[in-house]
């Protein structure tokens, strides 16, 4: 909520950017830039692979394992990663 309104703040009066990164400090606004591009790309990569990749994994499963396991491993951790957000 704070990030929400002092990002709107900020583009409305520039000079409060001073004054937010006073009042965090140096860490924790490295911390939050962080953490909101880590969100950033999750969200960019659950819409760009959400909807199809469960279904081309199943498709592909059979030669792709055999001749790719190591890929498939990887593709099937990130299949799995993105279908736990979706439940969140």
């Amino acid at each position: 909520m704070f990030t929400r309104l002092a990002l709107k703040a900020a583009r409305k009066n520039p000079a409060l950017l001073w004054w937010i990164w006073q009042m965090a400090g140096n860490k924790d606004l490295l911390r939050w830039l962080g953490a909101y591009w880590e969100f950033t790309f999750d969200a960019l990569k659950n819409w760009f692979f959400g909807g199809w990749l469960s279904n081309w994994l199943k498709q592909s499963q059979p030669w792709l394992e055999k001749q790719y396991p190591a890929l498939w491993l990887r593709l099937l951790s990130l299949q799995s990663g993105l279908s736990l957000l979706r439940k969140m």
